[in-house]
C-alpha cells in the first residue's frame, strides 16, 4: 500500500471527525456531507481497481533515485538532485532482483556552466590528455541506467581512448532537452578543444519533444514556425497533449487516484502518439540539423546512434506511431552534412537477453559494451586515436 492511498484512508477518517464537530453548523455539516460522499465513493472505486482491476503493478524501485529526477531547472524541465551518490534497487513483482545500481552524480562546471547535474564519465588526470573530450547526449540509454558507473558506454569510450567523457543523459529526456544542453552549453565556447558529441536517439525523443508522457508537463516546448524554431516555455502552457496530462494529475489528486492516473495516462498519450504531425517530425529535423552544423563549423564531429528498435511503438493495428522511413531519412541528411550516423540494429541484437536487462529493456552491462565497442570502431575510422 503506498504512501498516498494511506493519505485518502487518512482524509476520509478525517472528514468523519469534521462531520461529528460540525453537526450544529447545518450549512457547513451540508457542504462537507456531499465532499465525503464523493470522497468515499472514490475511494471505494479506488480500492476495487487496486484490488480486482489493476493487478500486478509491475517491477518496484526503492533507494535514492526513484524521487531524484524531480528538482525543476527552466532548461531541460528536471534533472537530478544533487546526491553525489544515487542507489536504486529495481525488483519484480515476485521480488526477484533486477538490478541494484549506484550512479555517481557531479553538478555541471566549467565554462557556459549548467543548472543540471549529470552521471560521472570518464575522468583523465593528466593535462596532456585533454586536447580531446567526448560529450554524451540522450536518455537513460546514454546515463546507464542499472549499471556500474565505469560500465556505462560513455565511461567505456572515454577510458579506451584516455580521454574525458562528459554524460549528459538523463532519464526521461528527449531531443528537446539534448538540444538545450548543447544549445547553452557549446553553441559558444572559449577553448579549441577538439569536441566529439554522441547522441543515442530513440524514436521515442521525438514524442518526449511533443510533450506526450506524464513526466513532460515542465520540459522546454518548442515550437515550429517555417524552417525555425521557437522557444514558447514549459510544455503545460503549450502542448495539448502536456495540458491533458496536467489535467490528469490534477484529477487523480496527483496520481493517488490511480485508476484516473492510468487510464487518463494511457489516453493522453495513445491521443499524442497516433496525432503525431508534420511540425512533431520538423522539430526533431531542425534541432539535430542546427546542432550538426555548429558542430561542424568548429571542426568537431557529430555521432547519432539511431536506436532503431521500434518495439515500444507498435499500434494496437500492428503498425508504428513513428514512422522508421522519415526517421532514417534524418539520418541520411545529417550524413550528407558531415555527421556520422550509425543504426544500433547493425551491431545490436535486439532479442538476445544478455544484451538488456531483464524486465527492464535498458543495454545491460554487455549491452553498453557492445555499443561502446562499436562507437570506438566508428570513431577509431573516423580519425581519432
Amino acid at each position: 500500500m503506498d504512501t498516498k492511498f494511506v493519505l485518502l484512508l487518512v482524509a476520509n477518517i478525517v472528514f468523519i471527525v469534521l462531520l461529528r464537530m460540525s453537526r450544529n453548523r447545518k450549512r457547513l455539516n451540508s457542504f462537507l456531507t456531499v465532499v465525503f460522499m464523493i470522497l468515499v465513493t472514490l475511494t471505494v472505486i479506488e480500492s476495487a481497481y487496486r484490488l480486482f482491476f489493476r493487478g500486478e503493478t509491475g517491477p518496484t524501485e526503492s533507494g535514492n533515485f526513484g524521487s531524484s529526477f524531480n528538482t525543476p531547472v527552466a532548461l531541460t524541465g528536471f534533472t537530478v538532485k544533487n546526491i553525489p551518490d544515487l542507489q536504486v534497487t529495481k525488483k519484480a513483482a515476485n521480488g526477484a532482483l533486477i538490478y541494484d545500481a549506484h550512479y555517481s552524480i557531479i553538478p555541471d562546471s566549467g565554462f557556459n556552466s549548467l543548472p543540471i547535474n549529470h552521471r560521472a564519465g570518464y575522468h583523465v588526470s593528466d593535462a596532456a590528455r585533454d586536447s580531446v573530450e567526448f560529450v554524451f547526449l540522450g536518455c537513460s540509454f546514454t546515463f546507464g541506467t542499472g549499471v556500474p558507473d565505469t560500465a556505462s558506454m560513455a565511461y567505456r569510450v572515454g577510458a579506451a581512448f584516455d580521454y574525458n567523457s562528459l554524460n549528459y543523459g538523463g532519464s526521461g529526456f528527449g531531443t528537446h532537452q539534448v538540444y538545450q544542453i548543447y544549445k547553452n552549453k557549446y553553441s559558444t565556447v572559449p577553448d579549441k578543444k577538439k569536441r566529439v558529441f554522441i547522441y543515442t536517439f530513440i524514436p521515442d525523443h521525438l514524442l518526449r519533444a511533443k510533450g506526450i508522457y506524464s513526466w513532460c508537463l515542465n520540459d522546454p516546448y518548442f515550437e515550429v514556425e517555417n524552417d525555425s524554431l521557437k522557444l514558447l516555455g514549459p510544455a503545460y502552457k503549450h502542448s495539448s497533449s502536456a495540458r491533458g496530462q496536467g489535467l490528469v494529475r490534477l484529477f487523480s489528486l496527483n496520481r493517488t487516484l490511480t485508476i484516473i492516473s492510468d487510464l487518463g495516462n494511457a489516453a493522453v498519450q495513445r491521443k499524442g502518439a497516433a496525432g503525431v504531425t508534420d511540425a512533431d517530425y520538423k522539430r526533431v529535423e531542425l534541432m539535430l540539423a542546427d546542432m550538426n552544423r555548429s558542430i561542424q563549423a568548429r571542426g568537431d564531429k557529430f555521432l547519432v546512434l539511431h536506436w532503431d528498435d521500434y518495439k515500444g511503438l507498435k499500434t494496437p493495428e500492428g503498425g508504428y506511431f513513428v514512422d522508421g522511413p522519415r526517421i532514417n531519412k534524418m539520418g541520411e541528411e545529417l550524413r550528407k552534412q558531415g555527421a556520422i550516423t550509425a543504426s544500433a540494429s547493425a551491431f545490436f541484437n535486439f532479442s538476445n537477453i544478455g544484451n538488456t536487462i531483464p524486465q527492464d529493456n535498458h543495454p545491460s552491462i554487455q549491452g553498453n559494451l557492445l555499443m561502446a565497442n562499436y562507437l570506438i570502431e566508428k570513431l577509431q575510422t573516423s580519425g581519432i586515436k
